[in-house]
């Protein structure tokens, strides 16, 4: 707000003018001295009274218009709020004793309007002319001796002239003065009411204290917490609130950021009904208009789920930590069985293949019909065995093979493994279906031994089919390219699915179909790999269809060699 050294009460009070203000009600609000003197009047005896109680007419001059022509020009600036200036008027004064004085008046009556264009007063003044009007009334044999009084009433007249303008400047300013208050004072009044909103209406936490801790306000937030009212906590202080060695300390937190005078962050936990809440206090130092410290404000951000998520990280993070450490450790291990399965499992097998090969070729003559059907027997569960180890350890090399994205084409690389397989299943004349499928993104030697697994079982499973088709095809969605691998062999029961893609799971026996269980898991490995996944329909006798999506946007991931642990 901004303050003036001016006094305009002193000024108006000792303005040689003749001044009156009155309320539209014509009840007097204010005067001057001069008109005091002039009027011989006390300022308490017509302070509040009705103008025309004060100031009557005559009542012994039954001519008298000095009232009538008064009100007229009132009504007049009431009605119309614009100035008027009346003609010289007879008004008689009455004087302390109860008797009428002759006086002669030239006034002007001036409204002042408030922000809605309405009078809120009407500035009364007048010039004391009873001289000037009996000087004129003066016979002319008195002209001569009154010309000294004329010069000096000639005098007085222009000296009140230029003192009225002089006055009138001052009520300009004055005016000026009041209306730019008016204004200030709107603006403080909207500027108060916004902040009051922003305050009442933020989600954090505000308060401000006095030097002494008490609060001298609390938004509804603040005190929500204490389930009061802000009206109850005005005059309090923190130790009000909440426990005591909690409220020590935010209280000497607080004096300190008094005495040093500068902002200060912290985190602080503080117990609320029972409950530990952390908060991020932001506080700093309140000041008058000298700079002098008068206070502090607060305000308080609500951190305790951010803390506690914080928390919960740090745990998941450290269980991460021992889980990998336990996953290097399996992996290290795994390392170990793969090179056991590799070189120590194989050297017996060899063994046992190559004694039994010794052993009927050199007595292949003294060999019953029996016993060659029993090395039969070992022969080929020693191949089946070999072939097993194969199928674990190329599961475990999906594992830990790094995908090698580029553009391929599935067709042609479907194509390529029918091929080879034509040549592997001479005695199977299969029929196959090769549609055109769009290039995807993808690992071309991990895909061609996910074709190799459908394709082959594809044309195992359809072998016993009079006329074997196999089938593949693609079609798009709007996020992947789907395959499909489908024939009309065996099929299966779909009641067995959740079997389908285990490690060593068949759904046909090995007389029907030899096989490890394998194949199908490394395929779902490599897709998963790939971002895509693989799913199956199928009806018993009446075929099988395996589905494989790719994502049209590369989205594969890489398993470090912990990935292998998965497999075993």
């Amino acid at each position: 707000m901004i303050t003036t050294d001016i006094n305009y009460q002193k000024i108006f009070n000792a303005a040689p003018g003749l001044y009156l203000i009155l309320k539209p009600d014509l009840t007097i609000a204010a005067v001057n001295e001069a008109y005091l003197k002039a009027t011989l009047t006390q300022r308490e005896q017509i302070t509040g009274h009705y103008l025309f109680d004060v100031f009557p007419d005559n009542p012994d001059d039954k001519t008298a218009t000095g009232e009538h022509n008064l009100r007229a020009s009132l009504n007049y600036v009431l009605q119309h709020k614009l100035p008027h200036t009346m003609a010289v008027q007879k008004y008689d004064i009455r004087t302390p004793e109860g008797n009428f004085e002759e006086r002669y008046w030239s006034p002007i009556n001036t409204p002042i309007l408030n922000e809605e264009g309405e009078v809120e007063l009407i500035i009364h003044r007048v010039e004391d002319v009873t001289a000037f009007v009996k000087m004129k009334q003066q016979s002319a044999e008195q002209k001569e001796q009154n010309l000294e009084l004329q010069n000096r009433v000639s005098e007085t007249e222009w000296e009140v002239y230029k003192r009225t303008a002089e006055v009138q400047q001052l009520n300009h300013q004055l005016l000026a003065e009041a209306d730019k208050m008016r204004k200030q004072q709107t603006e403080i009044a909207q500027l108060h009411t916004l902040l009051q909103s922003i305050i009442s209406n933020t989600s954090n936490s505000i308060w401000a204290i006095d030097t002494t801790g008490k609060f001298l306000l609390l938004n509804k937030v603040a005190v929500a917490y204490f389930n009061k009212t802000p009206e109850e906590c005005i005059g309090k202080t923190v130790y009000d609130l909440v426990p005591f060695e909690e409220a020590d300390a935010v209280h000497r937190e607080d004096m300190e950021i008094m005495a040093s005078g500068k902002l200060r962050d912290t985190e602080n936990t503080v117990t609320i009904n029972g409950e530990p809440v952390t908060f991020l206090f932001s506080r700093f130092p309140l000041r008058d208009a000298a700079g002098n410290i008068t206070g502090l404000c607060g305000v308080a951000t609500n951190i305790t789920e951010r803390v506690n998520n914080e928390r919960k990280i740090t745990e998941l993070n450290n269980s991460l930590q021992k889980t990998v450490q336990q996953l290097e450790e399996v992996n290290t291990e795994m390392k170990s069985f793969t090179y056991s399965v590799s070189h120590d499992l194989r050297a017996p097998l060899r063994a046992i293949s190559s004694f039994s090969t010794i052993i009927r070729n050199k007595y292949s003559n003294e060999l019953t019909a029996d016993c060659k059907r029993l090395f039969d027997v070992v022969d080929e569960n020693a191949r089946l065995m070999s072939q097993l180890i194969d199928d674990l350890l190329n599961y475990s090399r999906v594992g830990r093979a790094a995908v090698q994205l580029s553009e391929t084409d599935l067709t042609d690389l479907a194509q390529r493994v029918l091929l080879e397989l034509r040549n592997a299943y001479t005695e199977v004349k299969f029929n196959a279906i090769l549609k055109p499928t769009p290039k995807i993104t993808c690992d071309g030697l991990l895909m061609k031994q996910v074709l190799q697994n459908l394709l082959s079982n594809a044309v195992k499973y359809s072998s016993h089919s009079e006329q074997p088709v196999v089938e593949f095809n693609s079609y798009a969605t709007e996020t992947e390219q789907v395959f499909y691998v489908k024939d009309n062999g065996a099929g299966f029961d779909m009641r067995y699915y959740n079997k389908l893609f285990g490690m060593f799971q068949r759904l046909h026996s090995q007389a029907e179909f030899e096989g490890t269980g394998v194949g199908l898991a490394i395929v779902q490995r490599i897709l998963q790999k790939h971002g895509g996944k693989i799913w199956a329909e199928s009806e018993v006798n009446k075929g099988a269809t395996f589905y494989f999506s790719l994502p049209h946007k590369p989205n594969y991931y890489e398993q470090p060699d912990r990935s292998t642990v998965s497999g075993g």
